[in-house]
């Protein structure tokens, strides 16, 4: 069986594939422009590409696109990566989809944990990286030098969860924020309701879990913003209070922290989308 029939065979499956090929300095390129950004299922597609490149490894993206994470066990340039796993005193045996590689590495396949799991190299301990969201793996084909382990095959056992320890390792950490000044709350004519709705909207904002914080503070402003039209709350209060909030969410990731500008942006605009479909208030509503 050729690399074009293991292309076929794991679009079947419904993995998106794209072909990579080897350079005269080892390094594996991307056939296609995109990389793992143009993976597909399409047969005919993938025939067209193989056909072109006959000897093309085939690649499938990692994280959240696919569904899995894969800790890539590397055993080569004196770097053996199971004594790093003793070190740390892991003893690796998941019953797992599991790889192996040409330099008698191994690619042991997790499900992927729902949260945003970044590529590293090395981070975790020598010879172990990371291919989460964002990367992608080589899979076993005829040639290319990687195959499936006889009995830890993706025939014969399921994709398990990712342990505990290595979710600790992969999950991203709070950064700390610089303090700002919570604004009051002592506004003339604030109904009660309006108070509430804009404290449960900034309460929302700050505990919103990793992937899902943008979506929550775009929503939850907006919905304020809809409150500001109808006359509910004032609109430098509402700006006040949710920029304050937004300066709170923690930046689950360390690479790539919170912008205040952006942050400010996001929420004065959502508020202004708000505000064109303003909730009317009620007549009947209680002021603090």
């Amino acid at each position: 069986m050729a690399n074009i029939q293991a292309a076929l065979d794991y679009a079947a499956r419904g993995w998106p594939v794209f072909p990579v090929v080897r350079t005269a300095d080892g390094r594996k390129v991307p056939v296609t422009t995109h990389g793992y950004k143009d993976a597909v299922t399409d047969a005919a597609l993938i025939t067209a590409w193989w056909t072109a490149n006959p000897s093309a490894l085939v690649a499938m993206p990692t994280g959240a696109l696919t569904g899995i994470v894969v800790l890539d066990v590397d055993c080569k340039n004196g770097v053996y990566g199971w004594d790093a796993l003793e070190e740390m005193g892991v003893a690796l045996t998941p019953h797992t989809w599991h790889a192996h590689t040409p330099s008698g590495g191994s690619h042991i396949h997790f499900a992927h944990p729902g949260f945003e799991v970044r590529n590293s190299a090395g981070k975790i301990g020598a010879g172990l990286d990371i291919r989460g969201d964002g990367g992608s793996i080589i899979l076993p084909a005829p040639t290319g030098g990687y195959s499936w382990d006889a009995h830890l095959h993706p025939d014969l056992v399921s994709l398990a969860a990712m342990p505990e320890w290595l979710i600790e390792a992969t999950r991203p950490k709070p950064v700390d924020r610089p303090h700002v000044e919570k604004p009051t709350y002592d506004i003339p004519g604030l109904s009660i309701y309006g108070r509430a709705a804009l404290d449960g909207a900034g309460r929302d904002i700050i505990a919103a879990p990793a992937g899902a914080q943008e979506t929550t503070l775009v929503g939850r402003c907006y919905w304020v913003g809809r409150l500001v039209g109808g006359g509910e709350i004032p609109h430098d209060l509402a700006r006040d209070v949710l920029n304050y909030a937004a300066a709170k969410m923690p930046a689950y990731d360390p690479h790539r922290p919170w912008n205040p500008d952006d942050l400010n942006k996001k929420v004065t605009d959502a508020i202004n989308a708000g505000a064109k479909k303003p909730a009317a208030p009620k007549k009947d509503r209680k002021h603090a």
